[in-house]
Parts: structure tokens; C-alpha cells; sequence
């Protein structure tokens, strides 16, 4: 009784608010024709915060896109959940 259901792979990152820092996070999956299932930006005082959610994404290709989110220059902090 394997469960079927697809593992979500939900970002959320925290940066400048620059409009430069939610393109570049969302740029790291268009370099990877990755299309993603979510997306929310939300200003939080001097930064953004951008969530992400993608469906059937490898566990090991999500930990090497949230370690480029946390690699940026604008970014503060990335976290990866998985549901």
C-alpha cells in the first residue's frame, strides 16, 4: 500500500525588497524549465518574502535549488518544507 500522493517541495525565502530578489528566486527555477505549482510575494517591512510550491520535484534537485536561494546576494534566509 504505497502512498500515491505527489510530494510538495514548498521554498519560502526571505530578502531584500529590492524587485530584484523575488525575480532571481523565481529565476532559479526557470533556468531549470521547472514549472512551479505556487507562487506568493509578500512584503514584510524592509523585505519580501517569496513561497513557492512545486510538485514531483526530486527531493536531491530541491535541496540544490534552495542551496542557490540561500547563495544569493539579496537573500537572507531560505527554507525548504516538504508535505
Amino acid at each position: 500500500m504505497g502512498n500515491d500522493r505527489p510530494v510538495t517541495h514548498r521554498f519560502v525565502v526571505w530578502g531584500s525588497a529590492s524587485l530584484d530578489m523575488p525575480l532571481r528566486v523565481l529565476n532559479v527555477f526557470a533556468q531549470q524549465t521547472l514549472s512551479i505549482t505556487r507562487a506568493t510575494i509578500e512584503r514584510q517591512n524592509d523585505e519580501y518574502v517569496v513561497e513557492i510550491e512545486h510538485r514531483d520535484l526530486s527531493t536531491e534537485k530541491a535541496g540544490i535549488l534552495v542551496e542557490k536561494m540561500r547563495a544569493m546576494v539579496l537573500v537572507s534566509h531560505a527554507e525548504l518544507h516538504v508535505t
